[in-house]
């Protein structure tokens, strides 16, 4: 189980609810809570899901991103910048690669 899977555990416990209450709560659809709960998603969650679970535990976004492995402040969107619009497509598609290649390693890690 990682860190989010316990973080999200706990808070349930300690509010005695249940998944399916938080899946209400949050928005987010039952299988959904339950690829967290149990640790399972492959993947970091995304900033909506993040505050979705922020709202419906009422705890803070950074304590959230902190039991995720994320950075625990909002980061700004990346932006390539203005010479990269010379890339050919072929070099454009490499680009995007080498980022989705970054991010998943880094979910592996956590």
């Amino acid at each position: 189980m990682n860190g989010l899977a316990r973080y999200l555990r706990s808070c349930l416990a300690e509010r005695q609810l249940s998944a399916a209450e938080l899946a209400r709560r949050s928005g987010l659809g039952r299988s959904t809570i339950y690829v967290y709960l149990n640790g399972t998603r492959a993947t970091a969650p995304d900033e909506a899901t993040l505050q979705a679970f922020a709202k419906a535990l009422r705890v803070p976004l950074a304590d959230l991103r902190r039991a995720a492995s994320l950075p625990t402040s909002a980061t700004s969107k990346f932006e390539l910048p203005a010479e990269a619009a010379r890339l050919t497509p072929k070099q454009r598609k490499a680009v995007l690669a080498v980022v989705a290649a970054m991010l998943d390693s880094g979910s592996a890690k956590r």
